[in-house]
């Protein structure tokens, strides 16, 4: 009798957390249909037109390598941008509670930012991964990313590269850029051939011949050291 009635009971706790798992997609379903209704990704998401979009950046290196011949930095990275979407905001008690939800990083704006002097066309070209946005608006984007960047005054021993990154179409007035938190060493786990000797990111604020607003780039000057 009494594997009977705890039979019954785990049955109907199961029940229940199927109902709620029910509920919960249901609500979420809800919430993306209702922040993507009418939603533009072309458009910077913000209410007033005076306002500026702040993106934080940063890089996280996985691995890079030198190519002597070609004087050229092969490298890959994790990217971290965060942003604040006026857009895309909830009240968590509409919808069951939830406090955070993801989408498809093409369904929502981003920043164009582009490595200036890479040799590669896109920054962001192949990546298909999601951001997370949070009840408040922020949001959250961490793509892979693998560049090579081409250094003309090149020193075998102690190479040195500059990576600038900057928005491609947006002044400062528009969309703003800041440094992130500094991981770029933490998933790093060497090369044997070569080490980080030292980096730095500095940002820069620029006005060019072309244009009379201000534009934006954060510049990672990463130097090297042979270990042989």
């Amino acid at each position: 009798m009494l594997r009977v009635i705890v039979f019954l009971v785990v049955a109907c706790a199961a029940v229940e957390a199927a109902k709620i798992k029910r509920k919960e997609r249901a609500s979420e379903a809800r919430l993306l249909d209702r922040l993507l209704s009418g939603y533009n990704v072309d458009a910077v998401p913000i209410l007033d037109n005076n306002d500026t979009v702040t993106v934080k950046f940063a890089l996280s290196l996985t691995g890079l390598d030198v190519d002597v011949d070609d004087r050229t930095l092969h490298l890959h990275a994790w990217a971290s941008l965060n942003w604040q979407d006026e857009l895309l905001t909830w009240n968590p008690d509409e919808y069951n509670g939830i406090q955070s939800t993801r989408l498809s990083e093409s369904k929502v704006w981003k920043p164009d930012i582009s490595l200036y002097n890479s040799a590669n066309e896109d920054l962001f070209k192949h990546s298909t991964t999601r951001v997370v946005i949070s009840h408040y608006g922020l949001v959250t984007w961490i793509p892979p990313v693998a560049f090579e960047v081409y250094e003309r005054n090149f020193s075998l021993e102690n190479p040195e590269f500059f990576l600038k990154f900057g928005l491609w179409t947006y002044d400062g007035l528009q969309v703003d850029l800041e440094k992130g938190d500094d991981r770029f060493l933490d998933d790093f786990r060497g090369n044997h051939k070569w080490e980080v000797s030292s980096y730095n990111m500095t940002r820069n604020v620029i006005t060019y011949a072309c244009c009379p607003n201000q534009y934006v780039d954060l510049t990672l000057h990463l130097r090297l050291k042979c270990k042989e």
